[in-house]
């Protein structure tokens, strides 16, 4: 059985729409930047800085 995956999505309003279970919560690169409408290397500069201040965990 395949585990469902939730994305964060938002509005045509500009709100962040964030799934109710945000533990099963998964994005590809390309999903982030599509939400952020940034590059990649963007996103993975801020993924990195996010790690290096423990913020985030890979």
């Amino acid at each position: 059985m395949k585990e469902e995956r939730n994305i964060i999505t938002m509005n045509e309003f500009g709100n962040v729409v964030m799934p109710k279970d945000i533990q099963a919560t998964a994005m590809s690169e390309w999903e982030l930047c599509e939400l952020f409408n940034v590059t990649a290397p963007t996103i993975r500069a801020g993924i990195k800085t996010l790690c290096k201040n423990g913020i985030l965990n890979e």
